[in-house]
């Protein structure tokens, strides 16, 4: 080996040292310490139900999560730490979720942060309830595929409605309706009479099935001609299939968008009635 084959070996042996460190402290990122929360979590109507996810998000990136137990979320066994692999999260503002729902609540990551954070999810969940003759107009609602929301307007009608996935909706219109909407182009067919009818408009939703329970008065009616019918701009459609209960004394049926008649999202805007 003559004298320039040995300085260059030196140089690639100083290389391969200098290198050598620099590609160790590469792979070599301490993790930062997590922030940890805990606190309430519920609806204007109420706490949630058990079993839904509480996410905590920095960028839409989820960096945390627990589920929901007696209202609360980030209690054992289901803690919420929000994590920082890359020790690189300090001060940047995080957001909270609940079932997909944005609670438009914040939070400052803090490296070994303990938080107390009641988080309120927007919307109303659960059942609604009001007399037969009240009007619901434009009242968010929150569904979850374990809870629907219900809304009962006294015994006259029960809507639910319910998804297989996390949404809202708007009730922008829930209404009996009285004997001057069956006017004009509305006019009930002839040899026809409304048993019960209410305007229902439900709005803004995805994924969304809704039951209608409506009752009616059968003194002096053969209840075999009582069957369910929506108005849809042109003429009476009779709403197949529904089911009759003679004891309760109420029709049920389902409806959606395609039936009324509307695109997403719009999902609902007809009469429904109870004729015979």
């Amino acid at each position: 080996m003559d004298i320039y084959e040995i300085i260059q070996l030196i140089k690639i042996s100083a290389l391969m040292f200098l290198l050598l460190p620099v590609t160790a402290h590469a792979v070599t990122v301490t993790p930062g310490i997590p922030h940890q929360f805990y606190g309430t979590a519920s609806f204007s109507t109420g706490i949630t139900p058990d079993g839904l996810t509480v996410e905590a998000k920095i960028n839409s990136a989820v960096i945390g999560s627990s589920v929901t137990k007696d209202g609360k979320y980030g209690y054992n066994p289901n803690l919420l730490f929000a994590t920082d692999p890359d020790n690189s999260r300090s001060s940047q503002t995080i957001h909270f979720f609940v079932s997909g729902i944005d609670t438009g609540q914040t939070a400052i990551f803090a490296n070994g942060g303990f938080n107390s954070l009641n988080l309120t999810v927007p919307g109303t969940i659960g059942t609604i309830t009001k007399t037969a003759d009240d009007v619901i107009t434009n009242q968010s609602v929150t569904i979850t595929s374990s809870a629907p929301t219900v809304i009962k307007m006294g015994d006259s009608v029960q809507i639910t409605v319910s998804s297989q996935s996390n949404t809202s909706a708007n009730i922008e219109t829930v209404q009996k309706l009285s004997s001057t909407s069956y006017t004009g182009g509305m006019a009930v067919m002839s040899g026809k009479t409304v048993l019960n009818g209410y305007e229902i408009k439900i709005t803004d939703g995805s994924n969304i099935s809704i039951s209608v329970v409506m009752k009616y008065d059968a003194t002096g009616i053969d209840e075999s001609t009582i069957k369910p019918y929506r108005f849809n701009g042109t003429n009476w459609v009779e709403i197949t299939p529904y089911t009759r209960d003679t004891v309760a004394k109420t029709i049920t049926f389902s409806v959606s968008s395609a039936e009324a008649g509307e695109e997403a999202p719009l999902l609902v805007r007809l009469p429904l009635f109870l004729l015979h």
